[in-house]
């Protein structure tokens, strides 16, 4: 009768597995999600690690399904997470990962530069590219659309493009990536001032609505890190 031989303090991935089991599995509407802490493992068994979430800080992770796993005894909830390029996968324990996307600078930046090129001459004059914190950046979107010195532009059209372009930029780039409250009143906001239809009667309070929303949507970029 042959013996089965184990080395002292080795890690037992397959008894660890067997103390394991996937009590249900649902399908979710597919949302963004990052994580600083803790591990992506490489299936709901929760027992090989695929990928450090410290060392993936500025990944942003898919959601797509979750799983109630019983563990030890204990049941928690974990997620089954992707990357954009679903090159990554795995599940985290739902308790490691915050809504919304990962802080990327450089990606970021280039949205911002992205959007501004959108708008008007004027608003692209009185952008200056960010250099590197997000500090800058928040400082550069905050006086970009108070058109830094540059007169405001005169003429409907450009007004409508700055307007498109600021809503656009939030939208796609910044909700959600803040708290709880401050979400909440930049959404609002961004609805309002995308809410209002650009005439050249209006030109003025439009732009008092950009002025107030990019300094608003600044100071929070400001604050990322």
């Amino acid at each position: 009768m042959g013996l089965a031989l184990t080395v002292a303090g080795a890690p037992n991935t397959a008894n660890a597995a067997s103390k394991t089991k996937v009590i249900s599995v649902t399908k979710v509407a597919r949302q963004a999600y990052h994580g600083k802490k803790g591990n992506v493992y490489k299936t709901a068994k929760l027992s090989k690690v695929a990928y450090r979430l410290n060392k993936t800080k500025s990944t942003t992770w898919y959601v797509t399904k979750q799983a109630v796993v019983k563990k030890h005894g204990k049941k928690v909830q974990v997620k089954y997470v992707q990357n954009k390029a679903k090159t990554k996968k795995g599940w985290v324990y739902s308790s490691n990962l915050k809504a919304g996307k990962a802080n990327n600078f450089n990606n970021d930046s280039t949205a911002v530069g992205r959007y501004v090129s959108t708008g008007s001459v004027t608003l692209q004059r009185a952008y200056n590219s960010a250099n590197g914190t997000y500090g800058n950046l928040g400082f550069s979107i905050g006086s970009a659309w108070n058109y830094d010195g540059y007169a405001n532009p005169d003429k409907l059209k450009d007004v409508i493009k700055d307007q498109k372009a600021l809503v656009n930029l939030y939208r796609s780039t910044f909700k959600n990536r803040f708290s709880k409250t401050q979400n909440t009143l930049l959404s609002a906001t961004a609805n309002e001032l995308a809410a209002v239809k650009a005439t050249e009667g209006n030109k003025d309070l439009i732009i008092s609505k950009m002025e107030t929303f990019s300094d608003m949507l600044g100071t929070q970029v400001s604050q990322l890190s």
